[in-house]
């Protein structure tokens, strides 16, 4: 076993301190992200009915939505939590 140092108690207070500091941030940041994720697939099926009923105005317009979450990254998030 090893020894600890003899600041380990400061130490460990210290980075606990800090991870309940950002502990709301994070929270607010996987509800925004879980936000767009809702988002993409809501627009990916609004799409697809609108295709469906031969909507092309609708089409391009959830299209263009689509393309908007894609380049915020939210694709990029979705393809990293199916590989996790």
């Amino acid at each position: 076993m090893n020894p600890e140092p003899e600041d380990y108690c400061d130490i460990a207070e210290s980075l606990l301190r800090r991870i309940n500091e950002m502990e709301p941030h994070l929270k607010q940041t996987f509800r925004h992200i879980s936000d767009a994720v809702a988002c993409y697939y809501v627009a990916s099926a609004r799409r697809i009915i609108c295709k469906n009923k031969d909507d092309i105005d609708g089409m391009r317009a959830w299209g263009e939505v689509l393309t908007s979450l894609k380049s915020l990254g939210v694709s990029d998030i979705m393809m990293r939590w199916k590989t996790m």
